[in-house]
């Protein structure tokens, strides 16, 4: 048998082994493009699909060129076009899939498979159509015209695969990841854990897909996701994190967890286990005494990759831990202790990087960034933990979904352009080179915020740098804005304006709920007569635009103004009983001279600070009225001091000090916001607790991060006779800091000195309607609803389509009590931010004011699906309940109003602990002076009770 004889042969055979590699070549690629999940059965189509395409290229290359030429010129122009230029389309998309098969599949490629896809698909078409055209001009039912006819409709089954996925996703979505609340909270603690009481997480709010423990060893791997080559970058990111150092291996965690376990038991331990070691728990070992679990790796996981990256769902925002993690696809691939299996997992990502990505980036990271945070960084403690009632202990979510910057809240004096996420500060997109990179950046995991402890503790003096930089980075400014030199006898209390006021409105009751953080509830309310007594004193603002001339033996007083800039917090945040935040104020003669210094610290290293300074932060107490700090936080049974600093927001702080008779020519003033992390008596490992610690155990000192800075100048006039006039600047730049002043003024209920700022605001800006708005808060406050709407409608002539304006207005309407016409008003307010908790909370207060129950009921619950732990509107519900006749309803919401409101016995520890303790301080927010310290008395509890305020 000669050569030729022995190809004709051949060409039978291969054409069918081309026919049948094509055949299930098309049905592989219909799947992978339809399903694309990580599975076993997926992974191995995969590798399926490079075989069969290596294969059919190899066929391709040996015999197609040869079938072309041969078989072409059977049929018409057609036939030979559509055959050479579908080979050559198929070469170059196969090509393309080879090149993917050694570079592999990434964001900066991305482009390429679609140009594979689409060529080769391309290049069938084109191929079909020339086949069945050479066929057909040879006869209907030869071979050559079968074979294109089945390829045709095998191609159009691997087509409609993928089609038919899409509509299904259509018709039946998948979650969007964004959280749904209760429609009420839960009773008790139990009732948020998985299976209640006796599961086996209480009383974390932690599940499993499985409702039961499972295996946690894809939790313990962070280091494959970094050795993988894949994420670099972002593992040596993550590894400087607080994230990384939340287990045993935090100063803090172990000692702590050990001594709630010891004194609280099984079920407060797991409460904390939820979010420090959730591979302990999920595992079942977090009731095990601490030197049986430190020998687990699981007690050492910390949050890592997949401690984010393995959560299935967020259950609520209700916090506590409440996400439910499930086994990811092939974890037992990606995690094995065999070196081979990880490499065969490690080469299906670099081949086709959809299912790792679907599989580690569920829509609640992406779509509900925020809502998934809230899991952990929003807390409360209740019984059993501390043996008594609901006290929330942390809560970063809520002051940021009630902000400007969640774009779902319209009350702050200051709103964003864009929505601005958790992970849009603490996760900002760095320029990066690692895989999960996108337009060369990817999100950064250092996880930055507040923490400089860990950092210094570690040695780690990169994160430390960042996280200065990040602190620095415009999230606190201070001001110093005014001088006030002849005080006098503080203001009456302004009553209520009788000719501008309508027959006052039915009662309302606001509740303050039981929390340490800051409830911003309680500042809008709007009734009369509440202003502080400040002493009204002629103000020179802003120093800085006046020569200010003081004379010696002159009292002065100085107001400082700190403004929340870059924060969508309350600041300070997390555990804002474990940060010290604290204002420093000093004022100092050009000979060096000091005249006033407040805020300083006693010159030791971690010196503890002026306890007469101006703080920002939060003080826990037990059910003793003792303090207790973050680590002790199962036993909170209330807040003896609580002033954190809402988003958009800003504080007004008085100094006094009097001239000197020789204190040189000039005086500069210095004002700077500090921070630092953490408190001293919150350091309980180096020492004991009558011998508490410096520093941390590697003898490095906590620094102190000057977060905001400002300085001015007085000058001093030594001749006694001479007084100085001063002309208020009109300069347009001042507006905003005008406003602040307001604000800070406001917050204190100073409602005089807040409608000059105000005034002077608008001034300053005539086409602004917000200081308008303010100005209409200010005079709803003083009881001046006509002057208070006049304000209101004239902002809303300026900015029509202003949902504040029309919120504030439709108070003034009520405070008159023309329900109607505030209703009007409110919904036209609420109809673009329907996630905007007050506005549903106000509504529901005017349809029961207006005793239509069925509507004010409806109101109330929508508020409570944004906030279900809202006291104010368990009360009115179960008002409308009773109202109505279904005493069961009633009771209910009885009982959760209960649960959430602030307890009478809080009231009682602070006034206890106040009594006993001298590291507190009397009410943040109302009047007071802070003077020089006395640092030789700093030891004495009398010199220090008041911390600072001089009533």
């Amino acid at each position: 048998m000669n050569s030729t004889d022995t190809k004709a042969s051949q060409r039978p055979l291969l054409e069918k082994l081309l026919f049948g590699s094509l055949i299930l070549l098309f049905m592989n690629s219909g799947y992978l493009a339809a399903f694309a999940h990580a599975s076993l059965f997926y992974l191995l189509n995969v590798f399926l699909h490079v075989g069969l395409g290596i294969f059919v290229l190899v066929l391709v290359l040996w015999h197609g060129l040869t079938f072309l030429r041969e078989e072409t010129p059977k049929g018409n122009d057609i036939a030979r076009y559509f055959g050479y230029l579908g080979y050559w389309l198929l070469l170059a998309g196969m090509g393309i899939g080879v090149y993917l098969t050694v570079a592999g599949v990434h964001s900066w490629n991305e482009w390429l498979l679609a140009v594979h896809v689409i060529g080769c698909l391309l290049a069938i078409v084109l191929l079909i159509k020339a086949i069945r055209n050479i066929g057909h001009q040879i006869s209907i039912s030869n071979p050559i015209n079968t074979a294109g006819r089945l390829l045709m409709v095998f191609a159009v089954i691997s087509l409609c695969l993928p089609m038919l996925a899409q509509v299904a996703d259509f018709v039946f979505p998948d979650d969007d990841g964004i959280p749904e609340n209760p429609e009420i909270a839960p009773f008790t603690l139990a009732d948020l854990a998985m299976d209640g009481e006796s599961g086996p997480f209480f009383a974390s709010a932690a599940a499993t897909a499985a409702k039961d423990t499972m295996i946690t060893d894809f939790l313990n791997d962070s280091k494959t996701c970094g050795e993988s080559g894949c994420h670099t970058e972002i593992y040596e990111q993550w590894r400087s994190s607080a994230h990384s150092f939340s287990a045993f291996q935090s100063l803090w965690y172990k000692p702590a967890y050990a001594a709630v376990q010891q004194q609280a038991g099984k079920a407060a331990a797991q409460w904390c286990a939820g979010c420090h070691t959730p591979a302990l728990l999920l595992a079942g070992a977090a009731g095990k005494p601490p030197e049986q679990q430190e020998q687990h790796a699981q007690a050492h996981a910390a949050i890592g990759c997949t401690a984010c990256h393995g959560v299935r769902q967020v259950n609520s925002t209700l916090g506590q831990g409440n996400y439910v993690m499930g086994l990811p696809g092939l974890f037992s691939l990606a995690s094995s202790e065999n070196a081979l299996l990880r490499r065969i997992y490690a080469w299906f990502v670099h081949l086709d990087p959809a299912p790792h990505r679907e599989t580690y980036m569920k829509p609640v990271l992406t779509n509900g960034a925020s809502e998934f945070c809230s899991t952990c960084h929003k807390s409360a403690v209740d019984y059993p933990l501390n043996q008594g009632r609901w006290l929330q202990v942390m809560n970063d979510y809520d002051s940021w979904q009630n902000s400007g910057y969640s774009r779902q809240a319209v009350r702050d004096f200051y709103r964003p352009a864009v929505k601005q996420t958790c992970t849009d500060c603490h996760m900002a997109r760095v320029p990066s080179q690692d895989a999960g990179a996108t337009d060369g950046k990817a999100p950064d995991h250092r996880f930055l915020g507040a923490n400089t402890a860990l950092p210094v503790w570690r040695g780690d003096a990169a994160q430390l740098a960042a996280t200065e930089a990040f602190l620095q980075d415009n999230k606190i400014t201070v001001d110093i804005f005014a001088a006030s030199l002849t005080p006098t006898p503080a203001a009456k209390r302004p009553e209520p304006d009788s000719s501008s006021a309508a027959p006052p409105a039915p009662i309302e009751t606001r509740i303050a709920p039981a929390t340490l953080c800051s409830d911003q509830e309680a500042f809008w309310h709007m009734a009369p007569g509440m202003q502080s007594p400040a002493p009204q004193s002629a103000v020179i603002a802003p120093i800085n635009r006046q020569d200010v001339a003081v004379h010696p033996g002159e009292s002065v007083r100085i107001d400082v103004v700190v403004r929340s800039r870059n924060l969508g917090h309350n600041f300070p945040a997390g555990a804002s009983d474990m940060a010290e935040a604290w204002v420093e104020f000093l004022a100092v003669d050009n000979h060096g001279q000091v005249i006033c210094w407040s805020g300083g610290t006693d010159g030791h290293v971690n010196g503890r600070i002026d306890p007469t300074a101006h703080l920002f932060g939060a003080a826990m107490v037990d059910s003793l009225g003792r303090r207790i700090y973050h680590f002790e936080s199962w036993k909170a049974a209330g807040a003896s001091f609580v002033n954190l600093l809402p988003p958009n927001s800003a504080e007004v702080i008085r100094y006094r000090f009097t001239i000197p008779p020789s204190s040189g020519e000039q005086i500069r003033l210095i004002a700077k916001v500090n921070y630092r992390k953490i408190q001293t008596a919150s350091l309980p490992l180096a020492g004991t607790e009558n011998d508490p610690p410096t520093s941390l155990p590697t003898g490095r000192p906590l620094p102190v991060i000057q977060m905001a800075r400002a300085e001015a100048t007085l000058r001093v006039d030594y001749n006694l006779m001479r007084h100085q006039s001063y002309m208020e600047s009109y300069v347009p730049a001042d507006k905003e800091r005008w406003n602040d002043y307001g604000i800070g003024l406001l917050r204190q209920n100073d409602l005089a000195g807040a409608e000059r700022a105000f005034l002077s605001g608008s001034v300053r800006a005539p086409l602004e309607h917000n200081p308008w708005i303010n100005l209409g808060i200010v005079w709803m406050k003083s009881g001046k609803v006509a002057q208070a709407k006049t304000a209101l409608r004239h902002a809303l002539s300026i900015a029509p389509s202003s949902s504040r304006g029309r919120y504030f207005l439709s108070l003034a309407y009520k405070a008159e009590g023309d329900y109607e016409a505030a209703l009007d008003e409110l919904k036209e307010a609420i109809d673009n931010h329907d996630d905007d908790r007050g506005m549903h909370l106000e509504m529901g207060r005017l349809h029961y004011l207006r005793q239509d129950y069925s509507r004010a009921i409806r109101s109330l619950r929508r508020a409570l699906r944004i906030d279900p732990e809202n006291a104010t509107a368990y009360f009115y519900l179960k008002e409308c309940y009773t109202a109505q006749g279904e005493p069961e309803e009633a009771e209910q919401m009885n009982r959760l109003y209960l649960r959430f409101r602030k307890d009478e016995s809080m009231e009682q520890l602070q006034q206890a602990a106040r009594l006993t303790a001298s590291w507190l301080e009397a009410e943040p927010q109302a009047y007071h002076e802070h003077r020089s310290a006395e640092f030789k008395f700093w030891n004495s509890s009398a010199a220090s009770a008041t911390n600072g305020h001089d009533e």
